[in-house]
């Protein structure tokens, strides 16, 4: 089943702000996923016999101990992830660390390991430096009962007293597969075990473990924790530090990256996990050794890079699970993390089926912001952002903005620290920081004076800037404005932002007596019919109101018109790297009257 790209909730604050935010966002699928996961249990399809709820319950709610003394703050959110969403707190930790759960129901009922057991089926990878061009990687696909693929999205978090993270998860759950912005990922395979305890549950774990700021103290985490149940932990940070941890309740064997790419998948390695983990269907173990076997094979050699590790997300013959009987397991969806580079990509659903989407972290916002260092120019009519000036005071939260906002684009394509720095510095009159709540900056739109041969149109921005001599490619006394970018949080679109952004530049074309404004558009809808027509095509029925495109469109209601397509314009595979000539002329003789941008 092809799936949208995968579900993104931004939250920030407390502990308790962010597990509202969550529990209200999916209350509803909160609640029918948490009954679900208790009828599991009940059945004795997971947990080795029929139990009744009051003891699934009991069971759940004499785990809570374990979950405060882990840790408080991620207790208090799950408590107010349950609350806003209409569960039992038992329900919280049964739904949100299920698979550790039923280790520890058995543990206590005495119930034997089901014949009949679904488990998830993970295959999951370290990839170090040396092997990586440079950067490493840790990457998975998260494999479960294809119920659980509805329940998927990516939390994007920005808690108060941590470090942000991305994290692949399901609703009701505190996380699964992540990485902060101090570049420690998390990832893990379940294993089973005979050796489970009324202990804290591996999801919570996987969070407190995002607390840290390396991959030594994140270990240090797993290895204090008492834990529920049985899964393996990978752990890998950006100092090319990284472990894989068979963690028992009673014993931890750990495996340190050395010169390898570290496999990992369903069943224990290490002889002393080996003696604790429980016996599995003959199926599962026949999956669980096959696909280690082929993950190794196909990242025995050569470099790895990101399209490798999606193609090994896809491998259909052992690695990629569709749904099928007797135990309807599929790839639920896969995450692949770079810490080295704040590199986060993401499916959902089988990848085999559907795209890898790259998810920005989120902004480091520092401890003391800084006061904005003039009154604002104008205060937006709809969105109530105060736009300034750029100043060198928002030069490391901008480029962090614009990386959230382009995920799908590489670094090298977006402005650097020093760029923001020059365009500060060289024409800060034509470039406007939008700032929020809390004076975090929210939208940025950046641009240059320059002259512009209609009669030589193609060109990129790198092309433009060097024929203006490089640097910012800002000319003093050009007589257009070139729009380079408009950046706005994903969290604060369609809220009349680009809008205001296109006529406060608009103004400076005024104020400073510019012929107008002249830009390369992206035209993000031309992936879904470049193979029914050019882009030349598709921009003409854009601009006849015959097909919408979310941006371009945008931009002919804001009085933009088309003046051609640019071949090449930006790295963006998915639309052939093409893009929109776009101009917006400036019909007034001479700067309007009122307050001066300039």
């Amino acid at each position: 089943m092809r799936r949208p790209p995968i579900r993104i909730l931004d939250t920030s604050g407390s502990p308790e702000r962010i597990g509202a935010a969550h529990g209200s966002a999916f209350a509803e699928e909160i609640r029918i996923y948490a009954a679900d996961r208790v009828e599991l249990v009940t059945s004795g399809a997971w947990s080795g016999g029929p139990i009744s709820r009051a003891d699934v319950i009991e069971i759940a709610e004499s785990m809570i101990p374990a979950h405060e003394a882990f840790d408080l703050d991620l207790f208090v959110e799950m408590a107010a992830m349950a609350e806003a969403a209409g569960i039992s707190i038992a329900e919280a930790i049964i739904v949100g660390g299920f698979t550790d759960f039923v280790d520890t129901v058995r543990a206590v009922s005495g119930g034997p390991i089901p014949t009949t057991l679904i488990e998830d089926d993970c295959t999951a990878v370290i990839v170090p430096d040396h092997r990586a061009g440079g950067a490493g990687y840790l990457a998975q696909t998260w494999d479960m009962h294809d119920s659980a693929t509805e329940h998927v999205f990516l939390h994007r978090a920005r808690p108060t007293d941590a470090p942000a993270f991305n994290v692949f998860t399901t609703t009701g759950c505190l996380g699964q597969i992540g990485m902060n912005t101090d570049g420690v990922c998390v990832g893990i395979n379940n294993l089973s075990g005979i050796d489970g305890t009324r202990g804290v549950a591996w999801t919570s774990v996987v969070r407190g473990m995002l607390k840290t700021s390396t991959a030594d103290e994140a270990l240090r985490v797993l290895l204090d924790a008492d834990l529920a149940g049985a899964h393996n932990y990978l752990i890998y940070d950006r100092h090319d530090v990284g472990y894989n941890v068979e963690a028992m309740p009673s014993v931890r064997p750990v495996t340190t990256l050395a010169g390898n790419v570290i496999v990992h998948t369903n069943h224990t390695v290490d002889p002393a996990a080996t003696a604790v983990q429980a016996q599995r269907a003959p199926l599962l173990n026949e999956s669980s050794t096959k696909r280690l076997a082929m993950a190794t094979q196909l990242l025995a050699e050569g470099d790895v890079d990101n399209e490798r590790l999606f193609a090994m997300t896809r491998e259909s013959s052992a690695i990629c699970q569709v749904a099928s009987e007797p135990l309807h397991i599929e790839s639920s969806g896969a995450a692949v993390m770079r810490p080295k580079t704040d590199g986060f990509w993401s499916c959902w659903g089988p990848p085999i089926d559907n795209d890898y989407q790259r998810v920005a972290m989120p902004l480091r916002i520092p401890e003391v912001l800084p006061t904005p260092p003039t009154p604002p120019v104008v205060i937006g009519a709809r969105s109530g952002l105060r736009y300034f000036h750029l100043d060198a005071v928002w030069a490391d939260m901008v480029v962090e903005l614009e990386g959230q906002a382009f995920p799908n684009t590489g670094p090298d394509n977006l402005f650097g620290r020093q760029d923001i720095l020059d365009l500060a510095r060289e024409f800060p009159h034509g470039c406007f920081v939008g700032l929020g709540e809390r004076d975090v900056p929210i939208a940025t739109g950046f641009g240059v004076r320059t002259f512009f041969d209609f009669d030589q149109p193609q060109h990129t921005m790198l092309s433009l800037l060097e024929a203006n001599g490089g640097g910012t490619g800002h000319v003093p006394d050009g007589d257009w404005y070139y729009g380079m970018t408009l950046v706005v949080r994903p969290d604060h679109r369609r809220h009349g932002i680009g809008a205001e952004l296109y006529e406060i530049r608009k103004q400076v074309c005024r104020d400073l007596g510019l012929r107008g404004i002249v830009a390369g558009g992206v035209i993000p809808g031309f992936a879904g019919h470049k193979h029914a027509m050019s882009a030349a095509e598709y921009v003409a029925k854009v601009a006849a109101g015959e097909l919408y495109d979310r941006t371009l469109s945008f931009q002919l209601e804001n009085g933009f018109e088309v003046r051609g397509v640019l071949a090449d314009y930006m790295p963006n595979p998915t639309v052939d790297n093409y893009a929109s000539l776009i101009v917006w002329e400036n019909r007034d003789d001479a700067p309007t009257a009122g307050q001066s941008l300039a």
